[in-house]
C-alpha cells in the first residue's frame, strides 16, 4: 500500500494493518476515546451508523500515526459524503422580519442525524444570520432546523486563547457542519458554527440545560469551491468571509476542502 493513499479503515486488509499500531500509548487511545464519548461519535462510523471494528481498532485508526501512514480517511470520508449529501429545495417565501422572527423563536432544537449533537438556536444569534450578506437569509429560516439535522460534522475545535481578544473561559470549543441548500436552481453550502460551553455542575438535567448552541451561518455558492487552487480565497482565516466577484467565500470551509482533496 501506498503511504499517504486515503484509507477506509475496513476489511482485513485493514485489520491486518492495524497489528501495526499495537504499541500504541494507552493515553493517546484514552484521550481519543474520551474526546468521542463528550461528542457522541465513540464506536461509530462516519455515517453516525454503529461501527463494525472493534474498540481497539476503532481508536487505533484515528490516532495521528495511523492517519500519517494511511492518509486521512476521516477527511477523505466527510468529502464523499458532502459530495453525496442530499440536496434541500428551500421554498421561496415573502415572510416579514416579524414573522421571521416569531418562526425562529420557536423552532426545535436541532439534532444533527449523524453526531446526535442537540443545539439551541438562540434568539440572540437571528440577527447575525439576517445580516449576512449575499443570500437572503430570511429563505432558509424555516427550514433551518431540518438543515442543520441533515449537515456533515466537518470539524471541531478547542476554544484558544487568542492575543487582543476576549477570553470565554466557559466554552469548550467550536463545532462546524455543512449543509447543501437549492434556492432558485442554484445550489449553496450552509456552515453551521455550534459552539459547546462547560456545562455548569449547578445545571440539573431537570432545566433542560443545552451546552451546545448555534453560534453563526454562512451560505456560500458551492461552485466557488469546486476548484480550490483557482479560489480568490488566501488562507489560514477563523470565521470570517471575503466577497468575490463570484459572491461570498468562506475561508473556513475552504480550508476544509483543500485538507480532505
Amino acid at each position: 500500500m501506498v503511504k499517504g493513499t486515503p484509507l477506509t479503515p475496513k476489511g482485513e486488509e485493514s485489520r491486518n494493518a492495524l497489528r501495526l499500531y499495537d504499541a500504541v500509548p494507552s493515553e493517546e487511545l484514552a484521550e481519543i476515546k474520551e474526546k468521542s464519548i463528550s461528542d457522541g461519535t465513540f464506536m461509530k462510523a462516519p455515517n453516525g451508523r454503529p461501527t463494525n471494528l472493534n474498540e481497539r481498532q476503532w481508536l487505533q485508526v484515528r490516532t495521528p500515526a495511523f492517519k500519517e501512514w494511511f492518509g486521512d480517511w476521516e477527511l477523505a470520508n466527510k468529502l464523499r459524503m458532502i459530495n453525496n449529501e442530499h440536496t434541500i429545495l428551500i421554498h421561496p417565501n415573502d415572510y416579514t422580519i416579524e414573522q421571521i422572527e416569531q418562526i425562529y423563536k420557536e423552532l426545535e432544537n436541532g439534532i444533527n442525524k449523524y453526531d446526535n449533537r442537540n443545539v439551541r438556536f438562540v434568539n440572540s444569534i437571528l440577527g447575525k444570520i439576517l445580516r449576512h450578506k449575499g443570500v437572503d437569509t430570511k429563505q432558509i429560516i424555516p427550514q433551518l432546523k431540518n438543515i442543520f439535522d441533515n449537515s456533515v460534522p466537518i470539524l471541531s475545535e478547542t476554544e484558544q486563547v487568542q492575543e487582543g481578544h476576549k477570553q470565554h473561559p466557559n466554552l469548550k470549543g467550536y463545532h462546524h457542519y455543512l449543509g447543501k441548500i437549492n434556492i432558485d436552481g442554484k445550489e449553496y453550502y450552509v456552515r453551521f458554527t455550534v459552539q459547546e460551553g462547560k456545562i455548569n455542575p449547578s445545571k440539573k438535567k431537570a432545566d433542560g440545560f443545552t451546552p451546545n448552541e448555534l453560534h453563526s451561518t454562512f451560505i456560500t455558492d458551492v461552485a466557488i469551491y469546486e476548484n480550490t487552487t483557482n479560489s480568490p480565497i488566501k488562507p489560514p482565516s477563523t470565521y470570517s468571509t471575503m466577497g468575490t466577484n463570484s459572491g461570498i467565500s468562506d475561508t473556513k470551509l475552504q480550508e476544509f476542502f483543500e485538507k480532505a482533496r
